[in-house]
This record gives C-alpha cells, sequence and structure tokens, in this order.
C-alpha cells in the first residue's frame, strides 16, 4: 500500500522571477518478509525568469528527486519462491533430460530428486528506486500564438531493480536487488500554436542518449559477480523522434458560394491527425544456452566478442486520424459529437518485440531480428458522445 504527501511553495522575490519550491513524500507497504520501504523525501524546485518585458523570451530551470514504487511483478518471486512458500529448480545435463520426460512437456508432480532448490530473497540492502533530473531551457514566442521551446534534460537513475545469481554458478540462489542504474542525456525542440482560425498544431523533435547495466528486472546480467560489465545502450533508448499532431477545422467563412446544405454538413467537421517516426531501439544479440552456466532466465549469455544491445531494431511509423462532427444543441448548452477514429492509418507494420537470439553453437541465426510480435495494424472505430 503505497502513502504519498505532497506540500508546495510559489513565491516572485523579484518582478520576472517565479520560484516554486516543493517536497514529496512517499512510503510504501511491503509483503511479509521483505524489507519495508525507507522513508523517502524527495525536494524538488523549479526556477521561471522572465528577463524582459520587451521581448516574449522566459527561460526555465528545474531539479528535484522522483522516488519509484517497488513493481509486484519483482517482489512476488521473493513471496513465491522463498523456499517456504515454493522454489524452483535449475537442471542441466541429465537431470533436465529426466526432468523433461517425467514432465512430458508439462509440470513436475514433485521436486527433482538430487537437484538443489534454488530461491529468491530481497537482498538486506533494498532502497527505493529514485532518478535525479536536471533540466533547462527556454520558450520564446513567434507571434501572438505560436512559441518555440528547447530544453535539455539530464536524468540519472539510482537502485534499480534486478534479479541476481549471488553465487555466479550452479546452482543459483536468487537475490532481489535495487543495484541496476541509468543515465539519460537528452534535448527536445516543439513549435507550439495554440487554438486560433481553426487551426493548432504541435511539432516536436526529441534526441537522446539512454544507458543502463539493467533496462528491467527480468534482465539478468552477463556475469553477476560484475553487473558494471553490462553497462550499454538500453533497450528503452530511442535516438530520434520526430512527431506532428494538429487540429483544425474547414476554414469556411470566406467561402460565400458554397450551397447552404453542403455549409451546414461540413460546418463543426474537425480533423486530427498525428503523424511520428522514431529511430530503431537496442537489441541484444543472445547465444541460445546457458553457456556461462550463471543460471540466468531468461538467458543473458551473449558471444564473448559482442558488448550488451549491439544492434538496432527497424524504426517505428504511425498515422493515427480522427475526423469529427459536432453538433450544438439546445441553444448551444450541449454538444452532440460523432466520427471516425483511425489508428495506424498507414497499416505500417511496427515490431513490438524482436528475436534476441543471435547464435547457437557453431553458427549464427538467421531468425536474429525479425519480429516476433508487432504493434497493431490498421484500426478503424466510430464514436458518438453527448456533452452537456
Amino acid at each position: 500500500m503505497p502513502l504519498g504527501l505532497w506540500a508546495q511553495d510559489r513565491w516572485e522575490p523579484v518582478r520576472g522571477l517565479l520560484v516554486e519550491l516543493g517536497i514529496r513524500y512517499d512510503r510504501q507497504r511491503m509483503p511479509h518478509g521483505l524489507s519495508r520501504s525507507s522513508d523517502n523525501f524527495a525536494p524538488r524546485l523549479g526556477l521561471a525568469w522572465k528577463p524582459t518585458d520587451k521581448r516574449p523570451l522566459v527561460i526555465r530551470a528545474g531539479f528535484g528527486f522522483f522516488f519509484d514504487r517497488y513493481p509486484l511483478a519483482f517482489l512476488n518471486d521473493g513471496v513465491q519462491k522463498n523456499g517456504v512458500n515454493g522454489f524452483e529448480q535449475y537442471a542441466v545435463g541429465e537431470a533436465a533430460q529426466m526432468a523433461f520426460l517425467r514432465a512430458r512437456g508439462g509440470t513436475l508432480q514433485a521436486p527433482l530428486a538430487g537437484v538443489q532448490a534454488s530461491v529468491y530473497s530481497a537482498s538486506a540492502q533494498f532502497p527505493s528506486t529514485y532518478s535525479r533530473k536536471l533540466n533547462f531551457g527556454l520558450e520564446h514566442g513567434l507571434g501572438k500564438d505560436t512559441s518555440v521551446s528547447v530544453e535539455a534534460s539530464h536524468i540519472r537513475g539510482f537502485h534499480l531493480p534486478r534479479v541476481r545469481n549471488i553465487t555466479g554458478s550452479l546452482p543459483p540462489i536468487y537475490s532481489l536487488e535495487q543495484t541496476a542504474r541509468s543515465d539519460y542525456l537528452g534535448a527536445a525542440i516543439s513549435i507550439n500554436r495554440r487554438m486560433n482560425r481553426e487551426l493548432a498544431y504541435l511539432i516536436a523533435y526529441n534526441i537522446g542518449r539512454t544507458k543502463d547495466d539493467g533496462s528491467d528486472f527480468d534482465e539478468h546480467p552477463l556475469d553477476p559477480l560484475n553487473i558494471r560489465r553490462d553497462w550499454a545502450l538500453s533497450r528503452q533508448h530511442q535516438r530520434h523522434r520526430f512527431a506532428v499532431s494538429a487540429l483544425f477545422e474547414l476554414p469556411l467563412d470566406g467561402a460565400a458560394n458554397i450551397p447552404t446544405a453542403i455549409r451546414q454538413a461540413l460546418e463543426g467537421v474537425s480533423f486530427a491527425p498525428i503523424y511520428s517516426i522514431g529511430s530503431g531501439r537496442p537489441i541484444n544479440a543472445l547465444l541460445t544456452t546457458d553457456a556461462y552456466r550463471t543460471g540466468a532466465y531468461p538467458i543473458s549469455a551473449r558471444p564473448a566478442d559482442l558488448p550488451r544491445n549491439p544492434y538496432r531494431s527497424p524504426a517505428t511509423v504511425t498515422l493515427d486520424l480522427r475526423v469529427m462532427k459536432t453538433i450544438h444543441v439546445l441553444e448551444k448548452r450541449a454538444l452532440l459529437q460523432f466520427g471516425v477514429e483511425s489508428f495506424n492509418l498507414l497499416n505500417h507494420t511496427n515490431s513490438e518485440r524482436v528475436s534476441q537470439y543471435f547464435a547457437a553453437p557453431g553458427h549464427r541465426l538467421s531468425t536474429y531480428g525479425q519480429t516476433l510480435e508487432s504493434l497493431p495494424a490498421r484500426q478503424v472505430q466510430f464514436h458518438m458522445q453527448f456533452e452537456y
């Protein structure tokens, strides 16, 4: 059960300078047998400065700490497989063959004799995950309704969850730890136009670099006794992303020659497209077996000459579109809206999960990098709503 409290104050010490100072307290109640969450206080500071009234320029900066909750799926192994409620067994060679034959591809009805149990337990040091964020940017007006913003951010993540075989050998003894870390450095530029004359739009471009030594708690280290060896681009890394979104209505004011029936049909019709394209994300290059006998599952072994996440998945491209008709009723006190929405209108195949298995003993696999699961294909849905 999480608990969060927040206090904030805002003041203007001098004309044109706005200061915001806040602090947040978080605590999460842990399942029985796991270390309790520490008391987490996260201070935050934000500044906004308008140097002069003569120019539409605002400079912003911020710094703060942000705590995260423990993922329940991560804690489940420590509760379910703690050696009391349950356990795992790791078998290789003849023992693994025997287990497969007895289970006939299913689940064993009793533990395998002669194979030591593997248990999961939380580390004695179990601090909460948190990030430290520093950002700096500016916003400049390009007219009455349009502005351009530029922002740079540096975010470091500490005490990220991971599972590690603390023995480094077989049989594995798994520890739930908060020892992974991450680092993000990036910048964004955007042009924003607020709604005026039936048109609004947002154009945004992001560039960044994300590194870590464990992108999620299901990713075991290559060497359980040297976790920093896995420091590389994160599986969440996306170097470039460009997105354009807009909302516009048909310009009918200057079209006096349109017949009345057609004008009434087109009045209140709006279009809202969203187009985005992003560069591919890193793919790990794994062997098909636990070649180094570290007990990692999912497998973390990779060829000795390759770093972690050395290759890239294909780019992602999406175009969504909404067309909506708005009718004012009851003397404009209510709205009736109906229309159609399309997701992935171009029906572009975007990979959600690709094969990470790079090589089997003696040869490289031709299926490496191929799509195992894709994001949804084109979807079209109709909608209607009434607002009063």
